[in-house]
C-alpha cells in the first residue's frame, strides 16, 4: 500500500493497481511548489471529505483533466459542484454508513466533525490579512458559497490487511466506533489546541502511525504553516510506541 501527500488535505492511496484520490486542491500559495489538474489525473475515484474551498475549489478542473473519473461526496459538495458546472453523471452521492469498494480497497464512510478555529489561531492569522483584505474577504466568503453544512466525513479504509483512518479536518472522534488504525492521516491545522484535544483520541485509537497532513500554508493570508516538527517530537516522547511521519510532497510512502 502506498500513500502520497500532495499538500493540504490532498492524499492518494494505491493498492494492487487501484488508485484513489482524496480532496485534490492545487493550493493558492505561489511560494509552494505548483500543482496542475493533470497531477491529479489517472485515478480510479476521487473522494471528498467535505465541501470547503480547500477540498473542493479545484475539483471541476481536475474532472475536466480526467474525463473518466467520478467524484464521491455528500449532498452539500454535490450541490456546489453542480453549481460550478459539473454534470450530475460525474458525481456519486455518499453518506455516513456507506461502504465503497474500489478494487481491493474498501472504504467505509463515517460521520466526522470540522475543526473549531480557536482565538489564538485566528489572532496569528489576522495581521497577515491586513495587507491582503480583498483576498482574505473572498476566502472567508467561500464559507457561504462552498458550505459544508455539517457534512464532514471520515474515511476508514481497509486494504492489504491494514486500516487507514483519513480525516479531512480534525474534530473529535467517536473512538469507540473504530478499530485501531495502522495509519491515521491526521489534519493538523485550524487550531492551536489540536495537540491537547487529540490526546484522548490518540490514547483510545492507539494508531501505529500518525501521518500529518493539511499543515502547510496553502492559502494565505488565512492559513499558516503548523509546527509539525515540534508536535512530532512531543508525540514521540509521550507515545514512543507510535511512529510519527511528516510527509514530503509527492513522495510515495510504502506501508
Amino acid at each position: 500500500m502506498k500513500i502520497t501527500w500532495f499538500g493540504t488535505a490532498s492524499v492518494a492511496l494505491e493498492s494492487g493497481g487501484t488508485k484513489i484520490l482524496f480532496d485534490p486542491f492545487l493550493r493558492l500559495n505561489k511560494k509552494l511548489a505548483p500543482l496542475t489538474p493533470e497531477d491529479f489525473a489517472g485515478y480510479d475515484a476521487i473522494l471528498l471529505t467535505h465541501g470547503h474551498m480547500d477540498h473542493l475549489l479545484h475539483v471541476p478542473q481536475v474532472l475536466e483533466a480526467d474525463k473518466n473519473v467520478t467524484v464521491y461526496c455528500t449532498a452539500a459538495p454535490k450541490k456546489t459542484l453542480m453549481k460550478k458546472g459539473v454534470g450530475e453523471d460525474r458525481i456519486a452521492l455518499i453518506a455516513p454508513g456507506d461502504t465503497l469498494t474500489f478494487g481491493d480497497i474498501s472504504v467505509r464512510v463515517r460521520q466526522g466533525h470540522h475543526v473549531l478555529f480557536d482565538p489564538a489561531y485566528i489572532g496569528r492569522s489576522f495581521p497577515k490579512c491586513l495587507p491582503h483584505i480583498p483576498t482574505a474577504l473572498w476566502m472567508i466568503s467561500t464559507g457561504v458559497t462552498m458550505p459544508e453544512r455539517g457534512q464532514i466525513v471520515i474515511y476508514e479504509i481497509t486494504c492489504e490487511g491494514k486500516t487507514v483512518l483519513l480525516m479531512g479536518s480534525y474534530g473529535t472522534v467517536r473512538t469507540e466506533d473504530y478499530a485501531k488504525p495502522d495509519v491515521w492521516i491526521f489534519p493538523y491545522n485550524g487550531s492551536t489546541r489540536i495537540p491537547k484535544l487529540a490526546e484522548r483520541d490518540i490514547c483510545a485509537l492507539q494508531p501505529k502511525t500518525i501521518l500529518f497532513d493539511h499543515y502547510d500554508d496553502a492559502f494565505p493570508p488565512l492559513t499558516q504553516r503548523m509546527d509539525t516538527e515540534r508536535y512530532a517530537v512531543r508525540l514521540q516522547a509521550e507515545h514512543p510506541e507510535i511512529r510519527t511521519v511528516i510527509p514530503t510532497e509527492r513522495e510515495p510512502m510504502e506501508f
